[in-house]
């Protein structure tokens, strides 16, 4: 695999190529939600099919060759998750992957869980501290790794975690200057480098590759539509 999934508020679905951070139109996909309602979120399984979280806490499948949406019985709301960041992750260990999720709104303490595909429950896995996770996105390798941005408040700025998916413990911590609390976002991890999406209000997405290797952190895209999510497959070759 050569490329990984984005979608817009708008409902677009583009195929995003590393190589050159060029994207790709794939179709625009018609969900059934509540009227006003936005996609938020979205995670991509092995099987190539997106799942997809809008901003009133449904949740939808799109199959990634054709667009086509479907609903699901996913009750939104589940432990005061009303909207979350998501991401799959591959199990070594007992083969298969866990789409894993962390709380995007609320005051309190946020909490991380993982989501049954099967039943579409999510079950509590821990609590991030308030200081670590204010919000933001998640991304997952095929062995087994987790990580996520959240952005701080009242920003400007984000800082990019590795998270234990046992428990919300944090495996690492490092600052990036990109993004606000108030910005549209996506996140996505590829062989070794990270790709941020972000957009405020009213403004292009702005596509920064951030290479912890060297340190770097480099502006390689923009896009007129808000991206709100980013869906790598755990099949996808480290």
């Amino acid at each position: 695999m050569t490329s990984f999934i984005v979608v817009t508020t708008d409902s677009e679905l583009f195929r995003f190529f590393p190589a050159d951070a060029s994207l790709t139109p794939m179709g625009t996909f018609s969900c059934p939600a509540r009227a006003g309602a936005l996609p938020f979120s979205m995670a991509v399984d092995r099987n190539a099919t997106a799942w997809v979280l809008f901003d009133d806490g449904e949740l939808f499948r799109v199959t990634t060759a054709d667009a086509r949406c479907s609903s699901t019985t996913y009750l939104g709301g589940q432990h005061g998750m009303r909207v979350f960041g998501m991401a799959f992750a591959g199990d070594p260990a007992r083969g298969g992957e866990t789409l894993y999720v962390a709380q995007a709104n609320g005051s309190d303490r946020l909490a991380f869980g993982s989501l049954d595909t099967t039943t579409l429950a999510i079950a509590i896995l821990g609590y991030f501290k308030r200081d670590e996770w204010q919000g933001g996105e998640l991304t997952g390798t095929g062995d087994g790794r987790l990580f996520g941005i959240s952005f701080d408040i009242p920003g400007p700025g984000a800082h990019i975690l590795e998270i234990d998916r046992n428990t919300a413990a944090l495996k690492s911590r490092f600052a990036v200057p990109l993004g606000t609390y108030s910005s549209s976002s996506a996140f996505a991890y590829w062989r070794g480098d990270f790709f941020v999406f972000t957009a405020l209000p009213k403004s292009p997405t702005l596509v920064h590759r951030v290479r912890p290797s060297d340190g770097t952190i480099a502006l390689v895209n923009t896009l007129s539509a808000p991206i709100v999510g980013a869906g790598v497959s755990t099949c996808a070759r480290e």
